[in-house]
């Protein structure tokens, strides 16, 4: 992944349970048939993507700082990206992305 990558919530990903005691969610990719366990605070950073962010503008978003939390904040990310929850802006057609 490059450094001014422009990533962008899936329009694929759909809630498959919620658990509202603890606001633990499973979202799933409904392309790609993968589901990960989301917490709130997970939540919050697929939610910066909801509009295109790269990642050093997402984590400058979500107030993380510092070269070492950067680093974790992209560490944190890359499944996401790898299971397409985030998928790169880059060569995708405007209307795949709406």
């Amino acid at each position: 992944m490059k450094n001014a990558e422009i990533f962008v919530l899936s329009k694929h990903l759909s809630l498959e349970s919620l658990d509202t005691d603890t606001g633990i969610r499973v979202i799933i990719n409904t392309l790609t048939g993968q589901c990960l366990q989301m917490t709130p605070e997970s939540m919050k950073i697929l939610d910066v993507f909801q509009s295109p962010h790269t990642l050093r503008s997402a984590s400058k978003y979500l107030g993380i700082s510092g070269r070492g939390s950067y680093h974790l904040f992209c560490k944190s990310v890359s499944p996401l990206i790898n299971m397409s929850f985030l998928i790169s802006t880059t060569g995708v057609q405007t209307h795949e992305l709406v």
